[in-house]
């Protein structure tokens, strides 16, 4: 089954987590995977997955009520 890819790419997804004021980190957390995921995504060593695109536009829609979430520990 291959996995579905998202329409945005490295340089989107950086700008996209920079504008939700997240760290790198806390969107990996957020996002269910490992903080060196997420670095493959912005190297571009590895498409962005739909789903960390979809989570993207969750947080940018209710980003006050996403950035409390991900500040949890």
């Amino acid at each position: 089954m291959k996995k579905r890819e998202a329409k945005i790419n490295k340089e989107e997804l950086r700008l996209k987590i920079k504008e939700l004021g997240m760290s790198k980190s806390q969107f990996a957390r957020l996002v269910g995977v490992d903080i060196t995921t997420v670095f493959k995504w912005l190297k571009g060593q590895v498409p962005v997955p739909k789903y960390a695109e979809v989570c993207l536009g969750i947080m940018s829609e209710r980003c006050p009520t996403c950035k409390r979430l991900y500040e949890l520990k």
